[in-house]
């Protein structure tokens, strides 16, 4: 066990800052909670290229009455 945790702290302790977020800026969290955060943080950045260069950005949600999608 004592050798899972230092491999771990040497992991988190060599890491530098970019290492540490993905291609598009986003932060990479560990708890489950975190990773939803972060690819939604992805999912925004690469929504934001797209419309940037011209594209267009189609979402779908689960709605009551079955599934909603919203095209931008």
């Amino acid at each position: 066990m004592k050798k899972f945790m230092i491999i771990g702290v040497l992991a988190v302790v060599g890491c530098d800052e970019a290492s540490m977020t993905t291609a598009e800026g986003c932060p990479i969290m560990l708890t489950e909670i975190g990773q939803a955060y972060t690819q939604r943080s992805v999912a925004n950045a690469r929504a934001e290229q797209a419309l940037a260069a011209g594209g267009s950005v189609s979402e779908c949600f689960q709605a009551a009455n079955g599934m909603t999608c919203v095209t931008n």
